[in-house]
């Protein structure tokens, strides 16, 4: 680290640290061997940003697919209803316009009480 000089850092677990200190407080004489570990940093290799990126982008495209084939089902199903409405309204008005429209008078059968 820049500004520390001379001063050399050695980086222990809180749990090992205790561990010594205990040991040095009964009166024990500690030694211990040092040795020039991992560097301390990003805890993500190249590969893992790798397989996060590639995962991600994944996700996102099945899920954009997912969402365009969901839209255009509930299109197609909308513009089906949509058309056979229209023919039903169309039937509707066929049927309405071969009726026969008549005049009923009082004493006419279909006005009978049966």
């Amino acid at each position: 680290h820049p500004g520390t000089g001379n001063t050399v850092a050695i980086m222990i677990s809180y749990a090992k640290g205790r561990e010594i200190l205990q040991k040095i407080e009964k009166g024990y004489q500690v030694t211990m061997a040092i040795e020039v570990g991992k560097k301390h940093g990003s805890w993500m290799n190249n590969y893992s940003i790798f397989f996060v990126s590639v995962s991600f982008f994944i996700v996102t495209a099945a899920t954009v697919g997912y969402f365009i084939f969901y839209s255009a089902r509930r299109l197609r199903v909308a513009r089906a209803q949509n058309r056979r409405q229209r023919r039903l309204k169309a039937d509707a008005r066929k049927a309405i316009g071969q009726l026969q429209l008549r005049t009923l008078k009082q004493g006419d059968k279909e006005t009978g009480p049966d």
